[in-house]
């Protein structure tokens, strides 16, 4: 016995080394090929991110350039900025004023003469010399042209200046037409692309940050060129490209890219421990599959041993299913003709009672779905996991179904007819919903459904639609059942999370339903 226990303890030792040093190596090589292969993922990424942000730039300046430049060929403009009558000046503004509406943000239009002053502002404050701004001037050369980010004076938002040259027919430039763009839409631009790993940040021409999706506050109050970021835009002559870097004390890849109407320079910053993470993660991944093939392999030497003892095991934990209460419990495989496995046919015949006993007791004999009793239990299983599991995000729902007009085809057409519409409503019913739901008939004409792990309402509610098209639609022989549906709903947890109260929400609903003129669905709390 001692030199059969030691054998085996000498062999399963020279199976795992001989499996596990080139498994080492194999983990050591791959780790360095992922950490590259990460590394150029995060690139691509970073560099599609920072396009799609860029085109979002261009496109947002090009519309303003588009309408500002159809506002600017207007003969009346054109005529006015030439001929600066009071009388038009009223007329003027209300059109401009129009014009800007259409860009739905809190910006303003102005327009300029030729020597600088402003003739026109749509916010209605004083008009200013504008003759030695450098957006001005680009204009009056024949630019569009988007100025430096400025910190406005009357609103106290981050601001850039686009202006375009007003021309007349000689094509002689006459003027300037301006329009002041708020920044904020920038920053929810850049949140809406931010996740819990990658940070967006925007950098004017002069290197300071005017959107951080990391930031979810006035950007204003610390605009200045002191940032980790400014070193990015004062890169020689490069357009765009990925640099490993410190930021805030921790490495990182930053892919950053410049917008060309703008200058301004788009960063997308993925910490690099995010990388390391992900190659530890497959790295843990493969390792636990290696560690499970040597496993196997060594089980090998222990292969009598467990054949010994397989069937008492198999049976232990089908009665250990059956004791939790597990429904589904497999046919036990023993082939043995000993009394290991007289002891399996037994148990599989007391499954099979147990099994045949236990449909009778929960399954409508009519409609063969769930009965009241059951689905009460299911209820309060599933129930008792959600409250269980703390926050989670998912919806459940309850459905309390009632067979509008029933009573009346059942009187008139026969109970045979009756059951009919009761069979053929439930196989209905059932395809309305996944195979794991719930379905059950309550008694009589009245049906429930519980569903769980949906996303939002609008699926829940999209589910009573549905019922109520299949009863309206349902027919018996080709005949038109004569049937209507009233259903009321109760959505876990805004209708609670307790079986009954829960219940008391659907019942109030189907009544709601009910006393307004049945064949539809309503929720208590929907909203």
């Amino acid at each position: 016995m001692g030199l059969s226990t030691s054998i085996k303890h000498k062999l399963f030792f020279l199976l795992v080394v001989m499996g596990a040093i080139p498994f080492i190596i194999v983990i050591i090589v791959t780790s360095f090929s992922m950490i590259s292969e990460w590394e150029k993922s995060v690139e691509q990424n970073g560099s599609l991110r920072n396009a799609v942000i860029s085109e979002h730039v261009t496109e947002l300046f090009e519309r303003n350039f588009y309408v500002m430049h159809a506002t600017a060929k207007n003969p009346f403009i054109v005529d006015y900025i030439k001929n600066p009558r009071p009388v038009n000046q009223g007329e003027i503004l209300s059109y401009m004023t129009e014009v800007n509406e259409i860009f739905l943000d809190e910006g303003l239009m102005g327009l300029t003469a030729a020597n600088g002053v402003q003739l026109i502002r749509t916010d209605g404050e004083k008009l200013v010399d504008i003759s030695a701004r450098k957006h001005f001037q680009h204009a009056m050369s024949g630019e569009n042209f988007v100025s430096d980010v400025i910190l406005s004076m009357s609103t106290g938002k981050l601001i850039v200046v686009l202006t375009v040259p007003i021309k007349d027919e000689e094509k002689n430039i006459v003027g300037v037409l301006q329009r002041n763009f708020n920044l904020s839409a920038f920053q929810n631009f850049v949140e809406s692309h931010d996740d819990s790993e990658v940070s967006v940040i925007i950098l004017d021409r002069k290197g300071r940050i005017i959107a951080n999706s990391d930031e979810g506050k006035d950007l204003s109050k610390n605009f200045s060129g002191k940032n980790a970021y400014k070193f990015i835009s004062e890169q020689p002559a490069k357009k765009s490209g990925i640099v490993r870097t410190k930021i805030d004390g921790e490495d990182a890849l930053v892919s950053y890219s410049q917008n060309n109407l703008t200058d301004w320079t788009i960063i997308t910053v993925q910490p690099y421990q995010y990388i390391l993470d992900q190659v530890y993660s497959e790295i843990v991944k493969y390792a636990s599959i290696g560690l499970f093939m040597l496993l196997i392999v060594s089980g090998t030497a222990y292969l009598t041993s467990v054949r010994a003892t397989r069937p008492i095991i198999e049976i232990t934990k089908a009665a250990n299913r059956i004791a939790s209460g597990t429904l589904n419990i497999d046919t036990i495989q023993v082939k043995t003709r000993d009394e290991l496995g007289e002891m399996a046919n037994a148990f599989n015949k007391m499954r099979r009672a147990r099994d045949a006993y236990q449909m009778e007791s929960e399954i409508d004999q009519l409609t063969k779905l769930y009965n009241k009793a059951t689905f009460e239990n299911v209820c309060h299983m599933k129930l008792l996991e959600f409250n269980g599991a703390g926050d989670c995000e998912d919806l459940m729902a309850l459905y309390i179904i009632d067979l509008d007009h029933f009573k009346e085809v059942n009187d008139t057409k026969g109970h045979q007819f009756g059951d009919r519409v009761l069979e053929e409503f439930s196989k209905h019913l059932q395809k309305c919903f996944r195979p794991y739901d719930c379905v059950a008939r309550f008694g009589g004409d009245e049906f429930l459904v519980f569903i769980e792990h949906m996303p939002n309402t609008e699926v829940i509610t999209r589910k009573a639609k549905m019922i109520n098209r299949v009863a309206r639609e349902l027919e018996i022989d080709g005949e038109n059942a004569g049937v209507t549906a009233s259903v009321g709903i109760a959505i876990v947890p805004k209708a609670g999370t307790e079986y009954e109260e829960i219940f008391k929400s659907a019942d109030n609903s189907l009544y709601f339903v009910k006393n307004h003129g049945r064949d539809g669905w309503h929720c208590e709390r929907l909203d």
